[in-house]
């Protein structure tokens, strides 16, 4: 069994939103290299999407800021796609660039892939 490793932490006196210390939503990749998860920022002002590959702790992401926050990965693992308030994102994992697609809306909350990876649903 391999240690417990210690990912994201939430700042002193920044109110606990689902359980003492749980971040919201995390997800592992498809492929599980990476995970992404929903959590207070580091300067404690607001929730924030996090990306982060637990083999190397020092590669802890900010993908997108300022909850509402929902998202879906890529079969292929290589994407997020994100809808960050009313806007819809899509992070490149290996660019580590996000994008606005140009599609606004508040009335869907989590946005997904097709299974091929070449569509979204939304």
């Amino acid at each position: 069994m391999k240690k417990r490793r210690l990912l994201h932490s939430i700042p002193p006196g920044f109110p606990e939103r689902v359980a003492e210390g749980a971040p919201h939503y995390s997800h592992w990749s498809p492929d599980g290299q990476c995970l992404a998860f929903i959590g207070p920022s580091l300067e404690g002002n607001s929730l924030d999407l996090f990306v982060i590959s637990p083999d190397d702790l020092k590669s802890l992401l900010v993908v997108a800021r300022s909850a509402p926050l929902y998202f879906g990965w890529s079969p292929d693992s290589s994407r997020l796609v994100i809808h960050q308030r009313n806007r819809l994102l899509v992070y490149d994992v290996d660019d580590r660039e996000t994008r606005d697609l140009g599609r606004s809306g508040l009335t869907y909350r989590v946005p997904d892939f097709s299974p091929d990876g070449g569509r979204i649903a939304m």
